[in-house]
């Protein structure tokens, strides 16, 4: 967590109408460059992307350091734009935003908001098919950059337990009928692989992995989505599903207690425990 001297900022900026702005791969290579510059500055970046006429970041550190260091790599970047490709005139619109993220939550949603940057310029399907974003990091699908700053939670599931339990390797089908008894949501809508996930979808993601023992690529094909978005909805829920509604979770502990027991003969019906 951030200290009192330090803070973090969803920053963003625009490039002005007249001149491309990360026109080639040399372009985003220098920018990229002066990214990595920022931790010896005090500066540590969280996250990043590109766009053709834009950038999103993440970074942390003492308010003043964050936005000297940003607007330092704006001038930088816009040096070196008028030097190879001659343009006259000013390079970005108007300021950078810089977002203070200090409610619960905000991060990871920031995070995902500078991810989703290439997608909304059209430029990429999803998040981890950008070349020029921390996304794939992110995702757990290739290295961190050195000069990324990898956040406190994991963005990949926990290894499966060194000793099976009853409970492991449940079938998919049984463990999505959990996951409906448990949120009330129908296994059809689970399976639906809907664009935007819910948290059904997360708890459903959760519990497969969890319980079931099933790949991040069979837990895509069982819910029509990508592995990508596996990956991401498990970093989200959280290694202990501390992403979820805690009465879900309570649910999930107690049923997943009764399937270790093996089966019992006074009930088949899944439920939290009776008080």
């Amino acid at each position: 967590m951030p200290t009192a001297a330090t803070q973090r900022f969803y920053a963003s900026r625009a490039g002005g109408a007249a001149h491309p702005l990360f026109v080639d791969d040399a372009s985003c290579a220098t920018f990229i460059r002066l990214l990595a510059a920022l931790p010896e500055q005090g500066v540590q970046v969280l996250s990043f992307a590109l766009a053709p006429q834009a950038y999103a970041l993440v970074a942390e550190g003492p308010p003043t350091d964050v936005k000297r260091a940003v607007r330092r790599i704006e001038t930088d970047f816009a040096r070196s734009a008028e030097a190879r490709h001659r343009y006259d005139g000013p390079i970005w619109a108007a300021g950078a935003a810089f977002t203070p993220l200090v409610r619960p939550g905000r991060l990871q949603r920031a995070i995902e908001e500078a991810h989703t940057l290439p997608v909304v310029a059209r430029v990429a399907p999803e998040p981890t098919a950008a070349r020029w974003s921390s996304a794939r990091a992110h995702a757990g699908v290739e290295p961190w950059p050195a000069f990324l700053t990898p956040l406190p939670a994991p963005s990949r599931p926990l290894p499966p337990a060194a000793t099976p339990t009853p409970a492991a390797g449940r079938p998919v089908a049984l463990a999505l009928a959990d996951v409906a008894a448990v949120t009330g949501v129908p296994v059809a809508q689970l399976s639906g692989g809907g664009r935007r996930l819910g948290l059904p979808h997360h708890a459903a993601i959760h519990w497969l992995a969890r319980v079931a023992g099933t790949t991040q690529r069979e837990i895509a094909a069982a819910l029509s989505l990508s592995p990508a978005a596996v990956s991401r909805s498990l970093a989200r829920s959280g290694a202990s599903g501390e992403g979820l509604p805690e009465d879900w979770r309570a649910t999930f502990r107690h049923l997943e207690t009764r399937l270790s027991a093996g089966p019992s003969p006074s009930s088949t019906r899944s439920g939290p425990p009776r008080e």
